[in-house]
């Protein structure tokens, strides 16, 4: 076989089996056909954000006398309208009826639509399951006046294009002065807001300066409290109530003053006794109170196990291990005495005893410098005899020299050496002679480094055992700690600083000259192993005077560390005091319009800031606002707040209003209003007499306005005076009319077409044409069953009208009504969700020739598909795209239309090439050869594209219909491009490759016949 050239006819066809769709074009989505070739529609630009709140349904574009383009969309809830410029006003009046932005299963009858079912099957009055339209507008203009209708309002709107916005009507609203509001409990102006904060002021419990037991006021340096303000006591898990209140309990304010005030328990009611806190002093220089062998305080107390209290030494010093103003907590508590423990069960802190410094006063008795040594047997033991004294201990003077005279024979035989820690020493040593003879004799020149410990003198034969030990001093020290001559006492390493108060103990001996034992004195020139002692802290150094005698031994010097150390029982530092009162802000704003001026609403806008003073992003403030009459005590606006600008539309029974911001709880987390404005605005009004309960609206060709469903009838017409929508009753001077069309379906809606106004029912069409009077419309039904699905389905073009269907499509040529054969009638009508069918849209795309409507697929509640219908070429179109709502480019450049997210958003469409993730292919069904029987063999694509790698190829493969099926690619085509795969039925998908409008003719595979291999 040679080339098979895939000239497949423009236009989907998705009816049937894939089979049976075989050499067409059979899904794909944002493409279509010009001239036969393959492009892709037009993307999309954002227009304006956020047009509305809630998903737009019901669109019109018009041009205003002086050559403003606008256009209108409505929700459920709201109409808009905006210029070619952006510029937005939203004209919901005050008092429209709220629809439903989704249809809705209701029980009983009366419900929804009555007459046929979704697909033209009767349906039983006794319907449980009748579902409710969600709400649609019909929007339409007369001369340049906009005209609009809500369903489920049901009255005729009118907007004239006036935009005039009222003046200001609160004053201060921006909050640039401290004026003008009426500010209650909790309110502040400052910084250009209007501030709420709940006044709950921690206290220190633990300070004297704030609580005082004495008057049982509690202080706080220009509170906010006012005397009858509610509080609530809170204390901190961790902490202890003061002693007369209770955690969690509420208080009122009594006896209030600038900086202080008392808590009662009741409102004026007696201020409440505040108890003093636990406490303890003590005089830390009596041992017996003070135990640092037990670690324990022995007193009479009433702390208890796990109080946390706060040590001072009293202007003393520290007890050991503590540190003054440091808190602790009582462990192993009786009446009696405790312990400490740095943290609560802890373990009892180890006391250490006072700083003592001992000394022996008297001057060091050293040896003489010259001394005689004789042997005399002692006990059976030979000892040396020094002057006649046994084997004494020595004390020498470092750099004095000491002769030990050996003459005597008893010496013989017994040499006299000297030893340090049991070695010889020989350092200033010298031996003369012969121990025992004449002229005998050792010399010890003590050096100035010799140890101080350690040294013994011996027998170079018989061992220590003859002699004894040697200690060496400085000749300071042999003069003893004492220097008369400067008041200076020596005790190494003593401790002591400057101004430490200490008292003296002569240990039973005798006094130092100067000094009495038992009695405090202070230490002044002190260094590290010297100080002098005063009377006074700082004074002149006390005369010290040698004695007569001997002092003894053991004096000491003892720090006194203080008779008045306190702990005093820590109750917490962070106790608060929560108000529980607290108030609204509010204003009176005058000169609002009254009725009977009905229309006449008001926008009141305020901005709440939520500061997250209470550091969670997910708590909000709860405040609603209020407005209410002040004479009438109409209550026109009663809403909670968001976080960010907000906007309540009211209409006014009065002329003057009061304004409040009201706080749910006193607790709410705190909140700033930013500004508060109160303006009139424009909204559309009612046409005056017009019919209400209309179901839909339309202005003919003639300048008339037809209500249709008029005054709540289904089947009712009414129309207007020509050029005159104010008169509706018919009078023989004017055209206005009604007529109760003969139907048993009821009217869903109304267009302009060729030959008259097309008027179509959930059953059949009618058309109205003029007549003139005294008639001024005549009606013929031109088809039966051929109803209208939803509000919104039907649009006009040039050659006729175009409509959606119960279960088919349907046009008006101005003639008669025909079904249009629909090559995609299956795909739409077995997959859509019949329960939002009231949400489906039509929509004409004139530069093209074509007829979009939107429509919801089985699991969707939101339009997500399109079908469309090219009346010119005669071909179909489906795809996937999320739009509520839209208008063909009328007097604007480009199409219309409206997507819901959180806010509805408008676009432009068939601009550009973006669009957004959405993807752009198109996919053939099954493509046969012949009578199918042969077995393809594709060996390459010779691609036909406007610009060559813009669209990406993929081939599908099957043996049978049933089979599984293979896929092969993508391939971006060359020229040729070689692929390899077979089947008897074969798919190709084209996917736009890039954002440009790329072209795809007539792609050629080279194929073969043959084999599975």
């Amino acid at each position: 076989m040679a080339l098979v050239p895939l000239d497949l006819k423009s236009g989907f066809y998705r009816n049937g089996t894939e089979l049976e769709a075989s050499n067409r074009w059979r899904e794909g989505s944002l493409v279509r056909w010009i001239d036969g070739s393959l492009k892709p529609v037009g993307g999309w630009a954002i227009r304006k954000s956020d047009f509305c709140n809630n998903a737009v349904r019901g669109m019109h574009a018009w041009q205003s006398n002086n050559g403003t383009a606008w256009v209108a969309g409505g929700s459920h809830d709201q109409l808009v309208a905006m210029t070619g410029a952006g510029t937005a006003y939203d004209l919901t009046p005050d008092d429209l009826t709220a629809g439903r932005s989704d249809a809705s299963v209701n029980t009983g009858y009366g419900f929804g639509f009555y007459g046929t079912d979704f697909y033209g099957q009767p349906r039983q009055v006794t319907s449980s399951s009748i579902p409710q339209e969600a709400t649609t507008w019909k929007l339409d203009n007369f001369g340049q006046n906009l005209i609009g209708l809500h369903q489920d309002d049901g009255r005729i709107w009118q907007w004239d294009l006036t935009t005039t916005i009222g003046s200001e009507l609160v004053t201060n609203g921006n909050f640039a002065t401290d004026t003008n509001w009426t500010k209650g409990t909790n309110w502040s102006i400052s910084g250009g807001v209007a501030v709420y904060a709940q006044y709950q002021p921690i206290i220190n419990a633990n300070s004297n300066s704030v609580i005082s037991y004495a008057t049982n006021k509690i202080t706080i340096t220009s509170h906010n409290f006012s005397n009858g303000d509610e509080i609530k006591y809170v204390v901190p898990s961790g902490q202890t109530a003061i002693n007369g209140l209770t955690t969690g309990t509420n208080y009122f304010v009594v006896n209030a003053t600038t900086n202080d005030f008392q808590l009662s328990a009741t409102s004026g009611g007696s201020a409440i006794t505040l108890l003093s806190r636990n406490a303890l002093m003590f005089d830390a220089d009596n041992d017996a109170i003070k135990n640092t062998t037990t670690n324990k305080i022995v007193a009479s107390n009433t702390f208890s196990n796990g109080d946390e209290v706060e040590y001072n030494n009293g202007g003393g010093t520290d007890i050991g291990a503590l540190v003054n103003n440091q808190n602790y907590f009582i462990i192993n508590a009786s009446g009696s005495e405790f312990q400490l423990a740095a943290t609560s069960g802890g373990s009892a802190i180890d006391l250490t005893p006072d700083l003592n410094a001992s000394f022996d006063p008297d001057p060091i008795t050293t040896s003489a410098t010259s001394i005689t040594v004789t042997v005399a047997n002692v006990g059976g033991v030979n000892k040396y005899h020094f002057g006649g004294v046994t084997a004494p201990t020595l004390t020498l003077i470092r750099g004095t020299t000491y002769t030990f005279d050996m003459s005597d024979a008893t010496n013989a035989n017994h040499p006299l050496v000297f030893t340090n820690n049991g070695a010889f020493y020989l350092t200033g040593v010298t031996t003369t002679g012969t121990a025992g003879q004449a002229g005998a004799s050792v010399t010890f020149a003590v050096d100035a480094n010799a140890p101080a410990t350690g040294l013994a003198y011996a027998c170079s034969i018989h061992g220590g055992g003859m002699g004894n030990t040697i200690t060496t001093v400085t000749a300071a020290a042999a003069a003893g700690p004492i220097d008369y001559s400067t008041e200076t006492i020596t005790i190494s390493s003593h401790g002591f600083s400057n101004g430490d108060e200490v008292k003296y103990s002569n240990n039973g001996g005798a006094n130092i000259g100067g000094l009495t034992t038992g009695t405090n004195y202070f230490v002044v020139s002190a260094s590290t192993n010297t100080l002098k002692l005063a009377a006074t802290s700082g004074g002149t150094a006390i005369n010290l005077t040698a004695p007569s005698g001997t002092l003894g031994t053991g004096h000491s010097f003892d720090l006194d560390i203080g008779s008045s150390h306190i702990f005093v029982q820590q109750i917490g530092t962070t106790h608060q005091l929560q108000r529980q009162n607290f108030g609204n802000l509010d204003q009176d704003a005058s000169s609002l319009v009254t009725l009977p001026d009905i229309q006449d609403s008001y926008d009141v806008t305020v901005t709440l800031v939520d500061p997250n003073t209470d550091s969670n992003a997910a708590t909000v403030p709860d405040v609603k606002i209020k407005v209410t009459g002040t004479t009438t005590s109409t209550v026109s606006v009663h809403e909670t707040l968001a976080v960010g600008a907000n906007i309540f539309r009211f209409g006014a029974d009065d002329t003057t209003v009061k304004i409040e911001i009201i706080p749910q709880a006193y607790n709410t987390p705190d909140f700033n209003i930013d500004t508060i404005s109160l303006k009139k605005k424009t909204v559309v009004e009612p046409i005056t007499n017009a019919p209400l309960n209309n179901k839909a609206i339309v202005v003919t060709e003639e300048r008339f306005i037809f209500a249709l469903g008029a005054g709540g009838n289904s089947r009712k017409v009414a129309w207007c005076d020509k050029e005159n929508n104010t008169v509706w009753t018919p009078a023989v001077t004017n055209e206005a009319g009604d007529q109760e069309l003969a139907t048993a379906g009821q009217i869903m809606c109304g267009v302009r077409t060729r030959g008259g106004t097309l008027i179509i029912t959930d059953t059949d069409a009618h058309i109205a044409q003029y007549q003139g009077p005294p008639y001024v419309y005549g009606f013929q039904r031109v088809a039966t069953e051929c109803g209208a699905v939803a509000r919104l389905a039907a649009v006009t073009t040039d050659i006729g009208a175009f409509w959606f269907g119960q279960e088919n499509f349907h046009y008006f040529d101005g003639n008669s009504v025909q079904t249009l054969n629909c090559d995609v009638h299956d795909y739409v009508f077995a997959d859509f969700n019949s329960t939002q069918q009231s949400k489906i849209w039509g929509m004409v795309n004139g530069a093209n020739s074509e007829v979009w409507w939107f429509y919801c697929s089985s699991n969707a509640t939101e339009p997500d598909r399109y079908v469309a219908y090219d009346f010119v070429d005669n071909h179909w179109l489906i795809g996937n795209l999320a739009r509520s709502s839209g208008v063909g480019r009328g007097v604007f450049r480009y199409p219309m239309m409206a997507e819901h997210t959180t806010k509805a958003n408008i676009y432009n469409h068939e601009v550009g090439f973006n669009y957004d993730t959405d993807p752009i292919f198109c996919e053939t069904g099954a493509i046969v050869v012949g009578n199918g029987d042969e077995i393809l063999k594709v060996t390459s694509v010779i691609p036909d594209e406007k610009t060559q790698g813009d669209v990406d190829l993929t081939f599908k493969a099957k043996l049978l219909p049933n089979d599984t099926e293979r896929t092969y690619g993508p391939f971006n085509p060359a020229n040729p491009t070689a692929v390899r795969f077979s089947g008897r039925q074969i798919k190709m998908r084209v996917d736009g490759d890039r954002n440009v409008d790329w072209r795809g003719g007539v792609m050629r595979l080279d194929v073969k016949s043959g084999g599975t291999r």
